[in-house]
């Protein structure tokens, strides 16, 4: 009679344990296609069900991130009487800021746009300059006149080549060659490799291989700060032909706009000639722009802030006969404050 009860618990145990394994492949089975056993259900079924490959993000979020500070890896200017007159400048994240996609063509859409390239594209356009074998440190190379030689008065282009990261950056520039160099400057095999570097590298678009790039669409670059540059100096014509009067304007970032920011150093000894400059976040510049024409400054914010690498306001100052311009600089990622900004209008690109 013992054996008998202890039997009739162990019965049911089995019992239960057949059905739960009788669900488990119902549930099993009508997951696969058709409801049909497979004999391969295992490793490869489970791979299967996860992703191939991680998707690639959309333009859009690619430009949400687009305008954001960065560390910068390299830059390439090219430097004219006016400042700069082209400028790439590619970022550790990937990005690649230039302003227009042929070399010297700016977009019409705006003053800078964003592409992105991968991070071998970014060590493939390093490796070109490395390889030169002259940016192991900071340099500069300017025409050395010849002996006895007087060279002739002309204004002179170059370029400025920075690369690395932060305490490691290097930077080197040169005054480019001209045609007739040999007859008034020393041989300079520095100036005329660098030369055909920087060529090489604005028209990076020609050979840098597809694989290179992690997407060729573009966003237009929206800088999240700005300079603002106030600069007032002497009027010459008729008071009556002046803008509005800046003292009756009101100055939305704070205080008086001819005290507003830092001063900036100016090459003249002219006390009426003043320059101050501040950085503001795009919400502030922007605010700034509409107040200004919402009274009748003059000038030329009608494109926008981003579609030109800087836009002019014009006030008037009848009280000291002087003009004043109020510029919008943005900012690169990497960039920030305003020194050495004198004169603002000569800042090019």
């Amino acid at each position: 009679m013992e054996n008998k009860r202890r039997t009739g618990p162990i019965v049911a145990v089995v019992i239960i344990i057949i059905a739960v394994a009788i669900g488990l492949a119902v549930v099993v089975l009508a997951g696969l296609p058709g409801g049909q056993p497979s004999l391969t259900a295992g490793p490869s079924a489970l791979a299967s069900a996860e992703p191939s490959s991680t998707p690639e993000p959309t333009l859009a979020i690619r430009c949400e991130s687009a305008h954001k500070s960065a560390a910068l890896t390299l830059r390439i200017e090219a430097i004219g009487e006016t400042g700069r007159t082209w400028v790439i400048s590619i970022y550790d994240d990937g990005r690649v800021l230039t302003p227009g996609i042929t070399p010297n063509e700016p977009s019409d859409e705006a003053w800078m746009i964003v592409r992105f390239l991968t991070d071998g594209g970014v060590e493939r356009l390093v490796d070109e300059v490395m390889d030169t074998g002259l940016f192991e440190a900071s340099a500069q190379y300017s025409p050395v006149p010849l002996p006895g030689v007087e060279p002739p008065g002309r204004g002179a282009s170059g370029y400025t080549i920075t690369v690395g990261l932060g305490s490691e950056q290097v930077m080197v520039g040169w005054a480019s060659l001209f045609d007739d160099d040999a007859t008034y400057y020393e041989p300079s095999p520095e100036r005329e490799q660098l030369d055909a570097l920087a060529a090489h590298l604005i028209d990076f678009d020609s050979w840098l291989p597809a694989e290179e790039w992690a997407s060729t669409e573009q966003c237009n670059y929206q800088a999240e700060r700005f300079l603002v540059i106030v600069e007032a100096q002497a009027w010459g014509g008729s008071l009556d032909d002046l803008p509005v009067d800046i003292a009756d304007v009101d100055w939305p970032l704070g205080g008086d706009a001819l005290e507003w920011g830092e001063e900036l150093e100016l090459p003249d000894n002219d006390p009426g000639h003043i320059a101050r400059c501040g950085e503001v976040n795009r919400k502030d510049a922007d605010t700034l722009a509409v107040s200004l024409q919402s009274v009748g400054a003059e000038g030329s914010a009608g494109a926008g802030l981003d579609a030109l690498h800087h836009i002019e306001l014009r006030l008037g100052d009848r009280a000291e006969t002087r003009i004043v311009s109020v510029y919008f600089e943005p900012l690169l990622p990497d960039e920030c404050g305003c020194a050495g900004l004198y004169p603002p209008y000569a800042l090019g690109i």
